[in-house]
């Protein structure tokens, strides 16, 4: 979450830099505006950029990027590991889980601290409910993403698109990381931190009160 609401910035303490990452990403922007470059840009062309949605949905990125937040901000980014966003109805090509959306509407309905649980109440119930989408049994294993990441090349490299370590890295950068299933406890990650996902226990706990 980046929020400098009160604060005094300088224009370059307002550019935000992002490393390479094979998570899909989403930016829920509730206070200010975004403009985003898919590289590394210098500050005065990222000013040239247009203004992202509220709701911007990102690819896994092979590269780095840069962003500029031209005034006060508020706003927080959820990343999904590529095999939840599948179990959760998006697309390998970006195309967000249509039922993604009613969840991101909670962010902007209350004031944060209130809407976070809640939003997070209602993507556990999404959670369970797309239980019987699964494609394979889940990686009961650490939820580390590095650990993770491991699992899947091992895997990835018994196809014949990953024989040999080039294959897989790039299959891997791309975030082109198959069907495999994650484990539960590190499905979903949050900004810089992680905010470790519910199990489905609690999500059907969660839908059994709000559903």
């Amino acid at each position: 979450m980046r929020d400098t609401r009160g604060t005094q910035l300088s224009d370059a303490d307002r550019m935000n830099f992002f490393p390479a990452s094979p998570l899909f990403t989403v930016t829920v922007t509730l206070v200010g505006q975004l403009q985003i470059a898919p590289r590394i840009m210098p500050l005065d062309a990222l000013h040239d950029l247009p203004v992202a949605p509220r709701h911007l949905f990102m690819l896994p990125q092979s590269t780095p990027q840069t962003s500029l937040n031209a005034g006060p901000v508020c706003a927080l980014i959820i990343a999904f590991f590529p095999d939840a966003w599948q179990r959760l109805g998006g697309a390998l090509d970006g195309t967000p889980p249509d039922l993604l959306h009613a969840p991101l509407s909670l962010l902007e309905g209350f004031p944060l601290a209130e809407a976070w649980p809640k939003f997070w109440d209602a993507l556990a119930c999404l959670w369970t409910q797309s239980a019987g989408k699964r494609q394979a049994a889940d990686w009961r294993g650490s939820d580390r993403l590095k650990d993770w990441t491991y699992h899947l090349l091992g895997q990835l490299a018994q196809t014949g698109a990953g024989r040999g370590a080039r294959s897989a890295h790039g299959a891997t950068a791309a975030g082109a990381l198959d069907r495999h299933e994650s484990p539960d406890a590190g499905i979903f990650r949050q900004g810089r931190g992680s905010a470790q996902a519910r199990h489905d226990r609690a999500g059907d706990h969660a839908c059994r009160a709000g559903c």
